[in-house]
C-alpha cells in the first residue's frame, strides 16, 4: 500500500511539473517569436521609410551601406533582400548571399530553413515603389523549433523538476502512511 501510494504522488506530480514545463517552454518560445516579428516590423519601417526605397536601379554598394546607416547594431544578424513582381532578386545582401537564402514572397511573417538555419521571415510591400517587396530576415537558433533536441540545459532542467518530485512524494508518503 505505501509503495502504491508512493508511485501515485510520484506519476501525479511528475505528470503535473513535466505539463507545466512544456506549457511554459512554448509560451515562451511564442513569446520569442513575437518578439523578433517585432524586431524585424521595426527594422522593416525604419528601411521603408529610408531613402531605400526611392532607389530607382539598386546599387549593391549604395543599398548596404544605406542599411548599414539605417539600422545601425540591429542590421547584425538579419538579412536583406528586395524583389520585383517577377520574383527576381534586384538586391541580396552580404549575409543574403553567404546563406544562399531565397525564401518565397508569401505569406508575410513565416520561418524558413535552409542549411540547417532557419530564418524568420518578414515580407514587406515597397510603398514608395509598387511591384517591390522588402524581405528582411533574422537568423533563429535550432532549438527553437527542435523539439528532439536534449540539450545539457534541459537535462539539468528536468533533474532539478524530478528530484524535488521524488524527494516531496517520498516524504508525503511517510508521513501520510
Amino acid at each position: 500500500l505505501k509503495s502504491r501510494f508512493f508511485l501515485i504522488l510520484l506519476f501525479s506530480l511528475t505528470a503535473v511539473g513535466v505539463s507545466l514545463s512544456i506549457s511554459f517552454s512554448y509560451y515562451l518560445n511564442a513569446s520569442r517569436l513575437e518578439l523578433l516579428d517585432l524586431q524585424l516590423r521595426d527594422s522593416a519601417i525604419t528601411l521603408v521609410n529610408s531613402e531605400l526605397s526611392d532607389i530607382k536601379k539598386i546599387n549593391f554598394a549604395e543599398a548596404e551601406q544605406l542599411i548599414s546607416e539605417e539600422l545601425g547594431s540591429d542590421r547584425i544578424g538579419k538579412v536583406f533582400i528586395i524583389r520585383n513582381d517577377n520574383d527576381e532578386i534586384l538586391f541580396k545582401s552580404g549575409s543574403a548571399s553567404l546563406m544562399d537564402i531565397d525564401p518565397p514572397r508569401s505569406p508575410q511573417t513565416y520561418s524558413y530553413t535552409v542549411k540547417d538555419q532557419t530564418v524568420r521571415v518578414l515580407n514587406l510591400k515597397l510603398p514608395k515603389r509598387p511591384g517591390r517587396t522588402l524581405q528582411i530576415g533574422a537568423v533563429l537558433d535550432p532549438s527553437l523549433f527542435e523539439w528532439g533536441l536534449m540539450s545539457n540545459k534541459l537535462a539539468v532542467y528536468l533533474l532539478i523538476t524530478i528530484i524535488p518530485i521524488f524527494i516531496f512524494s517520498l516524504a508525503l508518503t511517510n508521513y501520510l502512511l
